[in-house]
């Protein structure tokens, strides 16, 4: 006959224990039995005494036979929820709903540590479809599907991102940026161009152009003439009254006459 009830685990070198119910005791005592031998249990803490002390320090007995499963899951309940004997158990969590497994593990960060490379790896592993299946929710299965933020939303969200650092450092490889100049290319051609048969406005494009106002672009280089230095070629041209290209040629030039134009350093 199958004895429903609560068992205890007791180690009477640490005077330590586990407190479980089961609607079959005997056969959950052989399966604790079997996993301690192969070192495979999953209470890491009674795996340890048991490989250190051996099978004969273990006493396992009966603590309360019960009618039905729900009797025995409230006893079991009443050990696990005691503060007062809480050192004394080797359970790893206190309630017996089930699930987590972590929270009291003693090797929890080295557990957190593999998952995350454990997800990595398989994440990385997905293409592209695969990874837009498991983790996309596209149309009506989107949260946000035919809503928008409001402004109050959107003004939060701008400056949670303002300053953000997440790629402070660093460098999207060769082959990174030659993948992502590719999908922009297709996303933002022709009719799939947000701005697709638009215009800036008068207005729009005064300030563009005062924002860009005294910009230099990323390749100009200081120029020297005389004893004078110019920030770019255009500066130069400028004060001179005569266009870029023929700066830039009296720099090149071997005549005598242009010594003094030079690129600065």
């Amino acid at each position: 006959m199958e004895t429903i009830g609560v068992y205890k685990i007791s180690n009477n070198k640490s005077n330590k224990y586990y407190i479980g119910y089961s609607c079959n005791i005997d056969k959950r005592w052989k399966r604790h039995k079997r996993d301690l031998k192969n070192s495979t249990h999953c209470n890491l803490y009674l795996q340890r005494e048991f490989n250190k002390y051996g099978i004969d320090a273990f006493k396992f007995e009966i603590i309360h036979k019960c009618e039905n499963k729900d009797e025995a899951k409230n006893i079991e309940l009443e050990y696990l929820e005691d503060l007062s004997i809480r050192n004394e158990l080797y359970n790893l969590h206190f309630n017996n709903s089930g699930g987590d497994m972590l929270s009291n593990h003693p090797n929890k960060e080295e557990i957190i540590k593999k998952r995350s490379a454990t997800m990595k790896l398989n994440n990385y592993k997905l293409t592209k479809e695969e990874r837009s299946k498991k983790y996309g929710k596209p149309g009506k299965k989107n949260g946000m599907y035919g809503k928008t933020h409001t402004k109050e939303a959107r003004l939060k969200i701008s400056i949670a991102n303002k300053n953000n650092k997440y790629s402070v450092g660093r460098k999207a490889s060769l082959e990174t940026r030659k993948k992502l100049s590719k999908i922009q290319s297709v996303l933002q051609k022709g009719k799939k161009n947000s701005f697709f048969g638009k215009k800036h406005s008068l207005e729009t494009k005064q300030k563009i152009r005062e924002k860009k106002l005294g910009n230099l672009p990323t390749n100009s280089r200081k120029v020297k003439i005389e004893d004078k230095i110019y920030n770019s070629l255009a500066e130069a041209s400028r004060h001179y009254n005569v266009c870029t290209a023929t700066i830039f040629h009296r720099i090149k030039s071997s005549n005598p006459k242009y010594i003094n134009y030079n690129y600065y350093n």
